[in-house]
C-alpha cells in the first residue's frame, strides 16, 4: 500500500462521533484505530486530524462516481448520510495508523496483548490448541510403559525458567488431560486430517492481507447496502465501489484482473453471507466477552477468568 498520505481533514468532536457509528458497526474499528499512538486517543472533547492520500474532492469522484454504474447506486444514497465517505477516509488512516502502532518500539504487540489477554486467546488460541491437538493425537506411545516428559516454560530467561519431569505412565498426558482440553474447545474438530486442514488455513500465503480484505469487503458492503435501503444481495454500482477502494487502499494490484473483478467481489460476499461471517477488525477496547462468546463452549472462557 502507498505510504505517501499527504493531505490532511480536520472533522469537529460531533462528526467523529457521526463516524464512529459507521466504523464501529460495519468494520469494528473503534476510537483507537484513528490515533498514532493508543495513549493519544484519550481525549474525546478535541477536535481530530486524519490524513488521506487524496483530498476529498478527487476522493469522491474517483471512488464514488468513477463510472454509470457507481453513480447510479451512489444516487441511492441519502446526502444527509455523508458520513459513510467520512468512515471511507477514516478507514484509510485507520489501516495507517495501525502501521504507525507496529512501529511504536514503547508499545509492542505483547504489551497489547498484555492489556487485552481476551484478544490473544481469540487470535491465536485456536492455532494453538490445533497444534497441541496434533501433537497428542500422533506421538507415538509404549504401552505399560513410563513415557517421560518434560514440560519447559520461559527457556533462556532468568528468573522465569522452569522445568518439569514427569513419568507419564502409558502417556497420559498426552492421551487423557491435554487431548481432553483440546477436543472440549476445539468442537468441530473430529479428527486428525480436520485439526490438519484448519491448521492449513493458518499457513495460508497472504492470509493476514485476506482477512483485512474480506473485512474491507463486507464493512464497505454492509453500510453502502443499509444506507441505501438496497435489497439486492449484490449489485454491479456497489461491487465496482469496494473495487475502486480496494485498489486505492492498494490491498488488491489494479493487474490482478480477477481479484479487481465485480463478479469476483459478488461471489466472496455471496459466500461471507452463506458462511454467516461478519468479518470485522478487533476493537481495542472490548467491555465485556460477547464477541467471544458467540461461537459457544469454544471461548477459552475458562483461561480469561
Amino acid at each position: 500500500m502507498d505510504h505517501t498520505i499527504i493531505y490532511s481533514h480536520v472533522f469537529t468532536p460531533e462528526q467523529f462521533q457521526r463516524v464512529l457509528h459507521y466504523t464501529k458497526k460495519y468494520y469494528g474499528m473503534d476510537e483507537p484505530y484513528f490515533y498514532r499512538t493508543l495513549d493519544a486517543w484519550v481525549d474525546s472533547d478535541q477536535p481530530i486530524t486524519i490524513y488521506n492520500r487524496l483530498p476529498f474532492e478527487d476522493f469522491y469522484n474517483r471512488l464514488l462516481f468513477a463510472d454509470k454504474s457507481t453513480t447510479r447506486y451512489m444516487e441511492l444514497i441519502p446526502n444527509e448520510e455523508i458520513a459513510i465517505i467520512w468512515a471511507l477516509m477514516f478507514i484509510e488512516w485507520g489501516l495507517q495508523c495501525e502501521r504507525l502502532k507496529e512501529q511504536d518500539d514503547d508499545y509492542t504487540l505483547d504489551d497489547y496483548y498484555t492489556d487485552n489477554p481476551n484478544e490473544y486467546y481469540r487470535d491465536h488460541m485456536r492455532e494453538e490448541l490445533l497444534k497441541t491437538y496434533l501433537f497428542c493425537k500422533q506421538t507415538p506411545v509404549r504401552p505399560g510403559r513410563t513415557n517421560e516428559i518434560i514440560l519447559t516454560i520461559n527457556k533462556g530467561i532468568k528468573g522465569y525458567h522452569e522445568k518439569l519431569t514427569l513419568p507419564n505412565f502409558e502417556n497420559w498426558i498426552l492421551r487423557g488431560a491435554l487431548l481432553q482440553y483440546c477436543e472440549n474447545h476445539l468442537e468441530d474438530i473430529h479428527s486428525v486430517e480436520e485439526a490438519r486442514q484448519a491448521l492449513d488455513g493458518y499457513h495460508a500465503k497472504g492470509r493476514k492481507a485476506n482477512e483485512t480484505v474480506d473485512r474491507i469487503i463486507y464493512g464497505t458492503y454492509a453500510m453502502f447496502k443499509e444506507t441505501a435501503k438496497d435489497v439486492r444481495m449484490t449489485s454491479t454500482g456497489l461491487c465496482r465501489i469496494i473495487q475502486n477502494y480496494l485498489v486505492y487502499l492498494r490491498l488488491v494490484e489494479s493487474d490482478q484482473e480477477t481479484a479487481l473483478d465485480p463478479q469476483n467481489i459478488a461471489g466472496r460476499i455471496k459466500y461471507l453471507l452463506r458462511a454467516e461471517k461478519q468479518p470485522r477488525f478487533s476493537p481495542y477496547i472490548v467491555t465485556d466477552l460477547d464477541i467471544l462468546r458467540q461461537s459457544g463452549r469454544n471461548t477459552f472462557q475458562d483461561m480469561i477468568d
